[in-house]
């Protein structure tokens, strides 16, 4: 086994053996004693084990890592930035979870909650446990003296990148929030108030451009590592989205009514440069994988294999960082993976998002009416003519998944009427092309395949109908076996056209990987009906009289979700705002 697995199996170990801890906002240091951090610092050994922790607690979740993030049987509590049992996606027009008794399904109904724990999206608290652990490792390592100083200086810039993403995981959700820049002492006063968006921003960058001395790619025993690319890969996400309508205003979606306050939620004013800015910072990303990073799109010319090898395949060229953290829990087979006779039959692919997904021939695919009955052949041909990356990542009903056709059978048990059943178009399947039965996938944090579809956006708002655009959408449709989009296509010649492509594009190419629950925020588009709120639907299957197989099929609305304007914004915890440091984000 290659050494970085090995990496995260004594990371977890040493995370298991941790104290329990309540997640409380900027709690008392893990580390706090002089005595503790000698004996962690002094030696390669332990310092290494700390830093692997540190990447453990601070790395972003987007699939299921534990069975109950709230207590890990024998081990105690160890409640990350994870949704118990679900995924982000699930809470959009992506997917819907079966499993009733869920944070995503109570979500779906009734929003977000500054007092209800489960119904968050993201857990404010635990984000500070990583940074404060980051700070911890900078402030410390130079008491180990048997590692060189230049490879010291090395794991501090991976903490200060760390640090960074961190912070930009809290911003795209809540707007402006306490800025933490060293560890705190025990005795020091742990009510810090928030940050403007601006300085949040402006900190995230000083953070990235203080980590160039990053090596741009480590051998194969250390994969997992933050590089070179990852700090730009950072600075590059968090411009874009500074450079997005939701935070690139002058006014916020839903305000307090004052300028300085609103500081905390938008930037105060348009300013069309930003959009300069992102592109610039997403090409450097771009620039950077095909110079120096040893990072590349994986295309072999087979489009089927290629995508699902980008996004299940550990360690494939295209990722530039990904969540690697083996656990030795069954979160991801218990509450990712379908289990079609079972309680949780995973998540389905919902008919809001079907239209986006290209025929494999570039066109557009026809479905029926909302009640409109069809014959089930016509489902069948239809989901045949579909692009190869949906085929990856959709198990088509009645058939064995194309993705990994070894591993499970159709049960037609599923018909999709009732809740606690596969309601959507197809079973969700993303991150098991050749699945081979693990209990842990890794999930890509950043893979290159976004910064073509960033820089090209980015791009098209500052300068539109610029061919550098096409040619960089036409990278990531190429590889999925599209034709390329022609800068003469009377169709999108125009910014708004190509703006709706490129978001299509975004939308099909990151499926399911917590992109789209921003993204509609960022766009401000998150309130239009059939997105986050409003009518989610599925298809309605007929089985015959021998239950082994379906006779129609047609589109019905299932459920109806909650959407409030608020919800552009994520609330912090009351019991912090009772505190009297922190400003609640307005409408909870």
């Amino acid at each position: 086994m290659k050494k970085i697995r090995y990496i995260y199996v004594i990371l977890l170990v040493a995370i298991l053996a941790l104290p329990q801890f309540s997640c409380n906002y900027l709690d008392m240091p893990l580390i706090s004693t002089s005595i503790n951090k000698d004996s962690i610092f002094s030696k390669r050994v332990n310092a290494e084990q700390f830093l692997w922790d540190t990447y453990a607690t601070i790395m972003p979740f987007g699939i299921p890592k534990y069975t109950n993030v709230y207590n890990v049987p024998g081990k105690g509590v160890y409640d990350l930035d994870q949704i118990e049992r679900g995924i982000r996606a699930a809470i959009t027009d992506e997917c819907n979870l079966s499993t009733g008794y869920a944070p995503t399904t109570e979500m779906n109904l009734v929003g977000y909650s500054a007092i209800n724990p489960r119904h968050v999206e993201t857990k404010f608290n635990c984000c500070y446990i990583g940074i404060r652990k980051a700070f911890t490792f900078i402030e410390n390592i130079d008491m180990a003296k048997d590692i060189p100083q230049e490879e010291k200086d090395q794991m501090k810039s991976e903490c200060k990148t760390l640090i960074a993403l961190r912070y930009f995981t809290l911003i795209r959700t809540f707007g402006g929030v306490p800025l933490v820049k060293r560890a705190l002492e025990v005795n020091e006063d742990f009510n810090i108030s928030r940050s403007s968006l601006q300085e949040c921003i402006d900190y995230i960058v000083q953070l990235c451009d203080e980590s160039m001395n990053l090596p741009d790619f480590y051998d194969t025993r250390w994969r997992g590592r933050v590089t070179k690319g990852v700090a730009l890969a950072v600075k590059a996400r968090t411009l874009l989205y500074a450079a997005s309508p939701l935070f690139n205003s002058a006014e916020p979606v839903i305000g307090y009514g004052n300028s300085t306050h609103n500081s905390y939620l938008c930037l105060n004013g348009y300013d069309h440069k930003r959009w300069k800015v992102a592109y610039e910072a997403n090409l450097a990303v771009i620039n950077w994988a095909r110079d120096y990073g040893h990072v590349s799109m994986v295309n072999t010319g087979n489009p089927f294999d290629d995508y699902g090898n980008a996004t299940s395949t550990r360690d494939n060229s295209e990722v530039l960082l990904a969540n690697k953290v083996i656990v030795g829990q069954t979160g991801f087979t218990t509450h990712y993976l379908p289990r079609l006779s079972n309680f949780n039959k995973g998540n389905s692919i919902l008919v809001n998002s079907l239209s986006k997904f290209y025929k494999a021939d570039g066109t557009d695919q026809t479905w029926p009416a909302l009640n409109e009955v069809r014959d089930f052949s016509d489902y069948v041909t239809r989901m045949h003519e579909m692009e190869p990356r949906f085929r990856v990542m959709a198990w088509v009903f009645g058939e064995k998944p194309a993705m990994c056709p070894d591993r499970y059978n159709w049960d037609y048990i599923v018909t999709g009427e009732k809740s606690g059943d596969i309601q959507g178009a197809a079973v969700m399947m993303k991150y098991t092309y050749m699945y081979q039965g693990q209990t842990d996938m890794d999930f890509p944090i950043f893979r290159l395949a976004e910064f073509y579809l960033n820089y090209a956006e980015a791009l098209n708002e500052y300068t539109p109908n610029s061919s550098l655009a096409y040619d960089a959408l036409n990278v990531v449709r190429q590889r999925a076996g599209l034709p390329p989009i022609l800068e003469t296509d009377p169709r999108y010649k125009t910014q708004e056209a190509f703006r709706r492509l490129v978001h299509r594009e975004r939308d099909v190419e990151l499926f399911g990987e917590d992109h789209r629950i921003y993204d509609v925020r960022r766009w401000k588009i998150a309130h239009e009906p059939g997105i986050i709120g409003g009518p989610m639907v599925g298809f309605l299957l007929e089985t015959n009289n021998e239950k082994n197989n379906y006779t129609t099929y047609k589109p019905f609305v299932f459920e109806e979700r909650f959407w409030s304007d608020n919800m552009y914004y994520h609330p912090f915890p009351q019991a912090e705002v009772n505190k009297g440091y922190i400003l609640q984000n307005p409408g909870y």
